[in-house]
């Protein structure tokens, strides 16, 4: 078990949690000029919005460690103990934002949370669909397009593009638990591509 958790990278995980979570402190509401495609304009986007990229990409990484031939024939379910890795990454990553939201005057860390469970499900979705070593992509990807093409003029927000929409509201929570539960449940029915 040891061996398993070696292999899974924590301290680069924990790092990138309390980077990401420096960050949402530090950056609070400042904001990146983002092109919006859809009129031509510029807008800024939180860089709070982005900072769950970080600790998604840095799981999906930790995620592809470990000896996947033994693993493969283990006594120990390695999908129950890849969710629950996953799902302790997650629940810190909440509690930091929680505590966040209540110490600092950050008001985005809900967001960042809504991004942080969204991502992990895009994540975890990518590790069956293109593999697990392209899977930390999949979040990146869809955060661009979201940014460049979900945006409208007046600033709102389709959606479809929840992760860069700067308000939580009960429909994009709803989609980002539907994204979690999707890919956990895509990782224990199906097996990831390499394997």
């Amino acid at each position: 078990m040891r061996l398993w958790l070696k292999a899974r990278r924590p301290r680069l995980c924990g790092a990138a949690i309390l980077v990401s979570l420096a960050v949402l402190i530090v950056v609070s509401e400042s904001t990146v000029p983002m092109p919006r495609l859809v009129d031509s304009a510029e807008a800024g986007l939180p860089i709070a919005l982005m900072t769950p990229l970080l600790v998604v990409v840095s799981m999906a990484f930790s995620l592809t460690g470990g000896m996947r031939h033994a693993e493969a024939v283990s006594v120990r379910p390695v999908w129950a103990l890849e969710l629950l890795w996953v799902t302790v990454i997650v629940v810190v990553g909440l509690a930091g934002c929680v505590l966040i939201s209540g110490w600092s005057n950050t008001s985005l860390a809900p967001e960042a949370a809504r991004n942080l469970i969204g991502f992990t499900g895009l994540m975890l979705t990518g590790r069956v669909v293109v593999g697990s070593r392209a899977a930390g992509v999949v979040p990146v990807g869809y955060f661009v397009v979201a940014s460049l093409l979900g945006r409208g003029s007046r600033d709102e927000v389709a959606h479809w593009a929840w992760a860069a929409d700067g308000h939580l509201d009960s429909t994009d929570l709803t989609i980002c638990l539907g994204l979690l539960i999707l890919g956990a449940g895509l990782r224990h029915t199906l097996r990831e591509l390499g394997d």
